[in-house]
């Protein structure tokens, strides 16, 4: 193929708007989508993993007990958002967002150890963690995404907000004056009758165009977000994984933690009532391992309720 439109090069020639060019596009980012790596070699070994991975988490409400440690490998989706804030100026950015599939938790330092070496095409099957559905990944992938393209635009926002307020300022400015000067005929010449209807007519006709200039201006400085996916990478990674007792009462479920070796420290969980990253959390007697938010007091009676299990149970106070 030649993509020169001058030189003869006896080459099927490939010109911009040809049905070819097109086509090689859609193959090439449908081919650009989704990819796999596999990263087998150990960063190195630490005695820290198994003593760190016991006293990591805090159980505010149940005991934690560290059952066994094993080597295994862990998925990391790696998701690629891109993102248009449209306003009276555009800004447009990237967003990565990394995802254990296994415990949701999402980490930002991974993909450093991308490295094109290290691709196999077979991706580990014995060994490694049993990941949580897709739509799970993804959505916590989402969440993510969102508060970081918030971070990234809150320059961009102030920078708005700052324009909207100085151009509601000139503007209040102008037509108050206008009004102010109206209000002050009518009071110096002491009108009456027509000439005093027509003039306020005319200041609440201010007023009105006031209202609807400010809400243009709110318009026009609002901010509209449009975020979309790009590509995905899922990364598969040689880990400590240990296996977490939780005991609640006499209640108890198994849980997985990771040792991250690349990273040299303990993972977080994600809460499974709001899936924040954290490494403190509440039992409730469902079961369900939340963090302190989603095990908030009640306001009337200040028993503790768990997110998961309210509004499919009902409080006993609400009855009262």
């Amino acid at each position: 193929l030649s993509f020169d439109p001058v030189e003869e090069s006896g080459r099927q020639r490939v010109l911009y708007g040809s049905e070819l060019l097109d086509r090689l596009l859609d193959l090439a980012e449908e081919g650009g989508l989704c990819a796999t790596y596999t990263l087998s070699t150990h960063p190195g070994k630490s005695e820290r993993p198994a003593r760190e991975l016991s006293q990591k988490f805090s159980l505010l409400n149940a005991k934690g007990t560290l059952l066994e440690t094993l080597p295994a490998y862990c998925s990391y989706l790696i998701l690629n958002f891109k993102y248009v804030a449209l306003s009276d100026e555009r800004k447009e950015g990237l967003v990565k967002v990394t995802i254990n599939e296994s415990s949701l938790a999402s980490l930002s330092e991974l993909e450093e150890w991308l490295d094109p070496e290290a691709r196999r095409s077979d991706p580990p099957f014995d060994g490694c963690c049993a990941r949580r559905p897709p739509e799970e990944v993804y959505r916590k992938g989402c969440q993510v995404a969102q508060a970081r393209i918030a971070e990234e635009l809150r320059e961009f926002e102030e920078s708005m907000n700052r324009r909207l307020q100085r151009d509601v300022q000139r503007l209040e400015e102008y037509y108050l004056d206008l009004a102010r000067q109206m209000e002050e005929r009518i009071r110096k010449r002491g009108l009456q009758g027509q000439e005093k209807a027509d003039l306020t007519d005319k200041i609440r006709a201010t007023d009105a165009e006031l209202e609807s200039k400010a809400e243009d201006l709110w318009k026009k400085y609002s901010i509209r977000v449009k975020v979309q996916w790009v590509s995905a990478c899922r990364l598969f990674l040689p880990i400590l994984q240990g296996r977490y007792e939780l005991l609640r009462r006499k209640a108890h479920r198994e849980e997985r933690v990771f040792w991250n070796p690349w990273l040299k420290r303990v993972e977080p969980l994600a809460c499974e009532g709001c899936r924040g990253d954290g490494y403190a959390f509440y039992v409730c007697d469902e079961l369900h391992r939340v963090c302190p938010q989603c095990f908030a007091p009640c306001s009337h009676c200040g028993k503790r309720l768990c997110r998961l299990c309210m509004p499919r149970q009902r409080h006993s106070c609400q009855d009262k």
